[in-house]
């Protein structure tokens, strides 16, 4: 690899070939330890979310607004679909995170709640004179909710008929602002998500 002379060494032609490789590996190493650290820093990766429509219109969007102007080198993917249907991309790998409805078996999961919601039942003004609505009140009245195989759906069945009261309702619907607007022009009492419904509710759209 090298010529000794009176001056000291020189590379030989060999020498210099494993010089240009070595800085080249140098290089490399280097531009990944920046790589890594920029990623500890959050100046750099992906982040892949699951959420459902109603979740990242009501909940991730001012979020997701804060987070591109805090790190805005970070690429973002966004995976919709049901609770069920994303909790099966997070075990895959599919997505770093998922919002779900509760509950599910999540072993093996790291699980933060982030938002308690109320189920409610809703309707347009053409319904505002029923008042409030007992239970067993719900099961005369045509009623709008999500379909069976959501979470939320099967939540209030469940409730429902632990207080001896099965529903049978006249529409079904997949997507939460659909049952607000249904509920709105008046084609019966939508079940919904109080949380996700304030606005109508403060307008007087839905009582």
């Amino acid at each position: 690899l090298f010529i000794r002379n009176v001056k000291g060494a020189a590379l030989t032609a060999e020498g210099e070939l494993l010089r240009q490789h070595a800085e080249a590996a140098i290089a490399l190493l280097e531009a990944g330890e920046y790589k890594l650290d920029r990623l500890r820093r959050l100046q750099l990766g992906e982040l892949r979310i699951g959420a459902s429509d109603t979740v990242a219109r009501h909940l991730l969007l001012p979020m997701l607004e804060a987070f591109v102007a805090q790190y805005p080198d970070i690429s973002l993917g966004v995976q919709n679909g049901t609770s069920s249907e994303l909790l099966h991309c997070l075990r895959q790998g599919r997505v770093d995170l998922a919002f779900l409805s509760m509950p599910y078996e999540t072993e093996g999961l790291t699980v933060r709640p982030c938002l308690h919601v109320h189920d409610s039942f809703v309707a347009g003004p053409r319904y505002a004179q029923l008042g409030t609505l007992t239970p067993e009140r719900l099961a005369g009245v045509p009623l709008i909710m999500l379909e069976r195989q959501s979470n939320s759906r099967r939540c209030v069945d469940a409730a429902l008929l632990e207080m001896g009261v099965s529903v049978a309702p006249e529409i079904e619907l997949g997507a939460h602002d659909l049952l607000l607007d249904f509920a709105k022009i008046g084609l019966g009492v939508s079940c919904v998500v109080r949380e996700f419904a304030s606005e109508a509710l403060a307008e007087g759209t839905l009582v």
